[in-house]
């Protein structure tokens, strides 16, 4: 798996940040944001574990690449791959609570 920088802009699109991060198991698996920029995966590594995440609805993205980081390595590329926009209708504001302790409870497991 490897990921990128992101930029958080304004709703003209201008930066307002840009996010530089190191990455840690420990804020991974605390943060859906740690590694929520631009994304790649190994398909092999993603087949071996897509079904445990096919009933987090918008939170599957952050138990999938907590599990494809447990299976291997983590890649960082120091590069702006993502620009996004908060809004008030984002998952970390409007999503299921029941999912994030799931996905919390399966991180710890692996310390």
């Amino acid at each position: 798996m490897a990921y990128t920088d992101e930029a958080l802009t304004d709703e003209s699109g201008q930066d307002i940040a840009v996010r530089r991060l190191a990455y840690s198991r420990w804020q991974h698996a605390n943060s859906a944001s740690h590694v929520h920029g631009l994304i790649v995966m190994r398909r092999s590594a993603v087949e071996a574990v897509l079904k445990e995440t096919t009933d987090l609805n918008n939170f599957a993205d952050w138990l999938l690449t907590l599990l494809v980081a447990k299976r291997g390595g983590v890649l960082y590329l120091p590069i702006v791959g993502r620009h996004w926009r908060q809004h008030p209708q984002q998952s970390h504001r409007t999503g299921d609570p029941e999912a994030v302790r799931r996905i919390r409870h399966a991180s710890n497991l692996w310390r």
